[in-house]
């Protein structure tokens, strides 16, 4: 059993490492130039290939055996349930701007012109609130489905995120600047904490 969890283990820390290293800019630089006009496809394949690696992963992952946290009772649904829905709707409210036509559908898929910098709705609470959405979400799921093996995975996930964070940003200082500097002074990274982004500069004036 210790095997395969070590396997489980070992296997995620593997598709985050190529998930990083497939999103970093030398790295697409270089399929940049070899891909010619053919890059604009990029996005589309780095998402394609992140679900195939993800699903060998995910098999594993419900076919071991695991132990399990606790017995759920309807203590545990109810909070469970709250958090699953709390964190879905999060990712549907961050998402929605990519869904709802097909130009921010075409943006989400496909490399082209420079987004704009995203700093209202969820973003005035937190930088990333997409993350934020996916570990209440996930949270909820380990609660329903309170397996050793799906504890693992689930703090795995947020170790690569926080130390993903930090490349991902000097992306994003890259790309936007000043602009994004500032944003950065001003709203925290994944933990809301204090007053939104607008409220804060209402204050100061």
């Amino acid at each position: 059993m210790l095997r395969s969890h070590l396997l489980l283990a070992f296997g995620w820390i593997i598709y985050f490492f190529i998930h990083s290293l497939t999103a970093h800019l030398p790295v697409k630089n270089w399929f940049r130039q070899k891909m010619g006009p053919g890059f604009k496809f990029y996005r589309l394949l780095y998402s394609l290939g992140s679900i195939i690696l993800l699903a060998p992963l995910i098999y594993w992952q419900i076919r071991i055996t695991s132990p399990r946290l606790w017995e759920n009772s309807w203590y545990t649904w109810i909070p469970a349930a709250s958090l699953t829905i709390a964190g879905f709707w999060g990712a549907l409210v961050c998402l929605k701007k990519y869904l709802v036509s097909p130009e921010g559908f075409k943006d989400l898929f496909f490399e082209g012109a420079k987004p704009e910098l995203q700093v209202q709705g969820l973003h005035r609470i937190v930088r990333h609130p997409l993350y934020l959405s996916t570990f209440i979400c996930l949270g909820g799921i380990v609660v329903f489905f309170p397996l050793v093996s799906n504890l693992i995975v689930y703090l795995l996930m947020i170790a690569y995120v926080l130390l993903a964070i930090p490349l991902e940003e000097s992306k994003l200082v890259e790309l936007y600047g000043e602009a994004y500097l500032r944003y950065r002074e001003e709203v925290p990274a994944i933990w809301p904490r204090g007053k939104a982004r607008g409220e804060r500069r209402e204050t100061r004036d």
